[in-house]
């Protein structure tokens, strides 16, 4: 169940990957950068959109999670959290430092990297874990959404992301 959660986290954000490489994919990133609103303004709005529905995927796992099996709802939180919080910010690093041809593969890339490395490593996660959301890890998955905001933050003011959609 705990590699299940962990590969299922990984998933809720692979399903975001198609939606941020459309317009690079159809071409079409000089006709949304001499649109009304700029280019930053489309991806955080994009970006937004794909955290609500992201949120809501996790939260039906989580409560799927609670009401079918005998886990517990804080080790639940910490395997969900955790791996996706991991993929979140390293692919709205990459979102911000790559060219966008580049970000699609570096992000599937490192998506299934970690589901191989979560559904193939021998063991149990619980040892790993604890079976708990501990002091230690609350403050892991507080250090990784900092991570991820500061990315985001980075993309909206300082990235170079509107020239690297045209060039």
């Amino acid at each position: 169940l705990t590699k299940l959660l962990f590969c299922l986290s990984v998933l809720v954000f692979m399903t975001a990957l198609p939606f941020l490489y459309r317009s690079v994919r159809w071409q079409m990133q000089e006709v949304e950068a001499a649109s009304r609103f700029s280019a930053v303004r489309l991806l955080t709005a994009r970006l937004i959109v794909i955290a609500v529905g992201d949120i809501c995927m996790l939260g039906c796992i989580f409560a799927a999670t609670i009401l079918k099996t005998s886990l517990r709802a804080d080790s639940a939180v910490l395997y969900l959290c955790v791996p996706f919080l991991l993929v979140c910010g390293g692919c709205l690093f990459m979102l911000g430092h790559l060219p966008p041809k580049a970000f699609l593969g570096g992000s599937v890339g490192l998506c299934s990297f970690l589901l191989l490395l979560f559904a193939a490593m021998p063991g149990h996660w619980e040892v790993l874990f604890g079976q708990s959301l501990t002091a230690g890890w609350g403050a892991v998955c507080a250090l990784l959404l900092g991570f991820c905001a500061e990315q985001f933050r980075y993309i909206v003011r300082d990235s170079l992301y509107t020239e690297r959609q045209v060039a």
